[in-house]
């Protein structure tokens, strides 16, 4: 009985005409597509409890109103909107845990 050898995939790049040649962790090909940033959306950027809300849905908001209360390792960030726009859905509720990347708050 035989083992087999799985060597790691290799890539090579050049720069400024020189070869350069590295391993591809698992890691990297395991890692998450790229996406853009969706002004329309409020996404949770640390694992917290939502506080205390400001807004409801079909509201108006201007820039840097406030939005919510996130408490995070014992700090209350006021999270405040970035752009103006209309409440169309909130995904949250007060003293509700939330994680990273979660969606909070939709605009129209």
């Amino acid at each position: 009985m035989t083992t087999q050898d799985k060597s790691p995939a290799t890539s090579s790049f050049l720069i400024d005409d020189t070869s350069y040649e590295t391993t591809v962790t698992k890691k990297f090909e395991c890692r998450k597509p790229y996406t853009p940033v969706n002004p329309r959306e409020v996404l949770c950027v640390i694992p917290g409890v939502i506080k205390k809300i400001y807004v409801h849905k079909g509201q108006r908001v201007r820039a840097k109103e406030k939005l919510f209360v996130l408490e995070a390792m014992k700090m209350e960030n006021e999270i405040i909107s970035s752009a103006e726009g209309v409440i169309k859905n909130i995904h949250m509720v007060e003293s509700q845990l939330v994680t990273k990347g979660q969606l909070l708050i939709e605009f129209e």
